[in-house]
This record gives C-alpha cells, sequence and structure tokens, in this order.
C-alpha cells in the first residue's frame, strides 16, 4: 500500500476488465472527506483505504473510460441522488441499507460475483407492504443504533423490527422528522420512544405474537436516547453534492473508449509476475 502497488490492483484491473465488456455505461463514486463517522453502528473513524490505492484506482477507472467522481460524504448517499434523479437505473453496493437513502434499485453481490440480490423499494413497497418509513424503524432497531460494534449482536432481532413495523411507529418517526422542527421533534421523540416500549411490553393488538419485556427494558433504561438524532439525520439528510442548493456534478452518463496504450502499461506494471517467485525453466 505504500508504494500503490499492491495485490489489490490487479484484482482491481481484471474488474475493469470485466466491466468494459458490458453493455452499461458504470459511474463510480468514491466516499468523500465528510462520510460519516459511524455506519451501520460501526466505527469507522480510524479506517480507510491506503491513498496511492485509491488514486491508482482512479487513474485506472480513467484509463478503461469510466467516469468518476468523489462524493462530499458518503458514495451510497451520493448514488441515490444521482438516481433520483434518473442519471443512474441502478446502484451497486454491499449495503442494501442505500434504499434508506432514497435508492429505488439496489445491487449487492452474493457468493463470489456470479450471483447478485436485487432490491427495489417497488418490489418491498408491493411484495413486503413496507415502507420507506418502516424500513428507517428496521434499521435504527436491528442496526445502526446496535452494540454490534463492541458485543458483536443486537440488541433487537431483526424479526422483531419488522412486526414492530406493524404498530406504524416508523411512519410516524418519519413522518415527525421531516415535519417537525427541532424542539417540536424532540418532545415528540420522548413520547415516541415511551410508546415504542409500551408497546414491546404489552403487544396490544398481537402484531408480535408474544410480549417483550426484556426488550422493552433494554430500550427503556440502556438506549434511553433511542432514536439517536444524528443517525436519523444522517439517513433522512445525508450530505451529497446537492446540499445547500448545490448543483449535481455531471449532466448526464456515458462513458468512452478505453487508452489501450495505457491500459498495456497498467498491466506491465500491475499484473507481470514478481520476479523473485518465478523459476528458471
Amino acid at each position: 500500500a505504500s508504494t500503490g502497488q499492491s495485490h489489490e490492483m490487479p484484482t482491481i484491473f481484471c474488474h475493469l476488465s470485466t466491466i468494459s465488456w458490458m453493455l452499461l455505461h458504470p459511474y463510480i463514486v468514491f466516499n468523500g472527506p465528510d462520510c460519516p463517522q459511524i455506519k451501520r453502528g460501526k466505527d469507522i473513524l480510524h479506517w480507510s483505504p491506503p491513498l496511492l490505492l485509491v488514486q491508482h484506482s482512479q487513474e485506472l477507472l480513467t484509463v478503461f473510460g469510466f467516469y468518476w467522481h468523489v462524493a462530499p460524504g458518503e458514495a451510497e448517499a451520493e448514488l441515490s441522488c444521482l438516481q433520483s434523479c434518473g442519471f443512474i437505473d441502478a446502484m451497486v453496493t454491499t449495503y442494501n441499507d442505500a434504499l434508506l437513502f432514497g435508492a429505488t434499485c439496489v445491487l449487492c453481490s452474493i457468493h463470489g460475483d456470479e450471483d447478485v440480490e436485487v432490491y427495489s423499494t417497488e418490489a418491498i413497497e408491493n411484495s413486503a407492504a413496507l415502507e420507506w418509513g418502516d424500513l428507517l424503524l428496521i434499521m435504527l432497531m436491528s442496526s445502526a443504533d446496535s452494540d454490534v460494534s463492541t458485543t458483536g449482536c443486537c440488541w433487537c432481532d431483526t424479526d422483531v423490527a419488522c412486526w414492530l413495523v406493524d404498530y406504524g411507529l416508523g411512519r410516524t418517526l418519519l413522518e415527525a422528522a421531516v415535519s417537525l422542527q427541532f424542539i417540536e421533534f424532540m418532545e415528540f421523540i420522548t413520547k415516541w420512544h415511551d410508546n415504542v416500549c409500551e408497546v414491546l411490553r404489552t403487544d396490544p393488538q398481537h402484531f408480535l405474537g408474544c410480549r417483550y419485556h426484556k426488550l422493552a427494558h433494554i430500550v427503556k433504561e440502556e438506549h434511553f436516547k433511542f432514536p439517536d438524532p444524528a443517525i436519523l439525520a444522517m439517513y433522512l439528510s445525508p450530505l451529497t453534492s446537492w446540499s445547500d442548493d448545490g448543483h449535481p456534478p455531471i449532466t448526464c452518463v456515458t462513458s468512452c473508449q478505453p487508452n489501450l496504450t495505457t491500459v498495456s502499461q497498467s498491466v506491465e506494471c500491475w499484473c507481470k509476475p514478481n520476479k523473485s517467485n518465478t523459476k528458471d525453466k
């Protein structure tokens, strides 16, 4: 990584070579300097990819004729804005919670490179009857505000979070978050938090199937600041190129023919075998 000629470069080169044969226009967005320090319950403050590796990856993208830019914040949020504006048709990422940024179609790689999971807002709304607020509640209960980074487990099971949405708690939370002023919202969230605990304790409409007294105690005593307004803002008002009346970074998504001379030079530089590992025949 200190030279930028790490073992990752041949892998990246091969991936880009494969993409260049596909009937599509790829557009790549990198995380920016103001990317959130905590993502999905994990502290990423002390981790970032090697600078030279990123620089050489960007150089390779240009060599292959692919366009890219660095987002001011989180790449998934930037791509979601590009998708909502009609610049891209689908987003490829390892995180399906990009739907919470407003993405309408997300492709996640599974089991290597051959299989993908496709998440679309249309399918989720029609098949699972889940709206944006419902997804927000599920994420808050089972991921972003969890103890994954310290204990390795979530304090709320995903199934319980999914059953909890039937009480409409996610939709009321979303409506309040986007419509109320901060002071009004903080007053609302106190009552909302108590309501979540009461529903977990009593399950008045039997949507949960049983009463979750222990979970209600955890929410009440250990996660009394749930949900964190900062995490809500990260998803509902993320930093993007459009923030503060900004302009989109592109006017259209396209690509051009690769620079074959530079491609061949890259092959020489990154893909040739290490001389110290070869044997004379």
